[in-house]
């Protein structure tokens, strides 16, 4: 069960990222930016960047930041408690079968067959969310709600007025 949790917990993860990436790109970012602004927000780590005034000057940014910061902390929370309950050793594991036949596994092995699991089904979960055309299907649909449902304001322009070192876009009402 907690190898179940562990990995819907991961799924998750994966797929609020995927989503905050579309909401950026709806608010006008390029999809590089997006996707890395999206894991950025929601891991904490590497929000310093310049990049990253892109998000604090726009006001629908800082939201959906604001969601991926508070779901990336309840994530790492829920992986950390979950990882360390999986790795407790357990009396044995009568659940475990190879091809319908029950394999008793001795308390001392479970935490080494459950790290294993792990790392085979995160490294599956990676490619799976990295390589899948499904993936961007469901990225897909994502946005199609949030616009529809007018979670999110579509935004094109927003881009090319962003410019570096101190230049600026104007605009300048002439009266006939």
């Amino acid at each position: 069960m907690n190898l179940f949790l562990f990995f819907f917990t991961i799924v998750v993860s994966f797929l609020a990222v995927r989503i905050g990436a579309a909401a950026f790109e709806l608010t006008g970012m390029e999809r590089d930016q997006s996707r890395f602004q999206s894991l950025s927000c929601f891991s904490g780590t590497g929000f310093t960047t310049s990049e990253a005034e892109l998000i604090t000057s726009h006001p629908q940014r800082r939201k959906i930041a604001g969601y991926l910061m508070i779901l990336g902390n309840a994530g790492l929370v829920t992986l950390i408690a979950t990882f360390a309950n999986t790795m407790r050793p357990v009396d044995i594991i009568d659940q475990f079968k190879f091809f319908a036949i029950p394999l008793p596994i001795p308390a001392h092995l479970s935490p080494y067959i459950n790290l294993l699991v792990i790392v085979v089904g995160i490294f599956a979960l990676v490619k799976l969310f990295t390589r899948s055309h499904i993936i961007d299907r469901f990225t897909a649909r994502a946005k199609e709600k949030m616009i529809e449902k007018k979670i999110v304001k579509e935004e094109k322009v927003t881009e090319l007025l962003f410019t570096h070192e101190g230049y600026g876009v104007s605009q300048f009402d002439v009266h006939p």
